[in-house]
């Protein structure tokens, strides 16, 4: 072997430190506030949020090749919108505000830097429905869609 190839096998070994992680910003699975894209204000009849509820599902910025994107392009999130739960069970408990996945909704892609954590707590890891409750107050102009509280009929 020369010594140009034991350079490069070397640096291909080379593990990146893992990016030091804190808790007040939003991690992957967080439930947050997104900012709702431009397109899609006021298509909703009575909608007039300009921010909505989901879970962050990805964020470049935790991709491996993060790095080799443009700027605008690492700071890119993939969210699940959510909305409340017709049923609004939790647990068996009465009264208490239920969110679940928006089947209605695609998902968003919003920047890392426009979101806003939400404490929020999870039905648990078993419920296969995925269901959160929010521990704290939304922003003003944050909220579910206009008709989420009400259960829908499939036709």
């Amino acid at each position: 072997m020369q010594a140009g190839q034991a350079v490069v096998a070397e640096e291909s070994t080379v593990v990146k430190a893992a990016r030091p992680v804190d808790p007040s910003l939003p991690q992957q699975y967080d439930v947050v506030e997104y900012i709702i894209p431009t397109h899609a204000h006021g298509l909703l009849e009575n909608d007039g949020r300009v921010r909505g509820v989901g879970v962050l599902l990805s964020n470049n910025r935790d991709r491996l090749d993060a790095n080799n994107l443009p700027a605008d392009k690492r700071d890119l999130c993939q969210i699940e919108p959510l909305t409340l739960d017709p049923e609004g069970v939790y647990e068996g408990q009465e009264g208490l505000v239920v969110w679940q996945k928006d089947e209605l909704e695609p998902r968003v892609f919003n920047a890392y830097s426009d979101l806003k954590k939400v404490k929020s707590k999870q039905n648990c890891m078993a419920d296969k429905w995925r269901r959160w409750v929010l521990e704290e107050e939304l922003t003003p102009g944050c909220g579910p869609p206009p008709g989420a509280e009400e259960e829908f009929v499939m036709l």
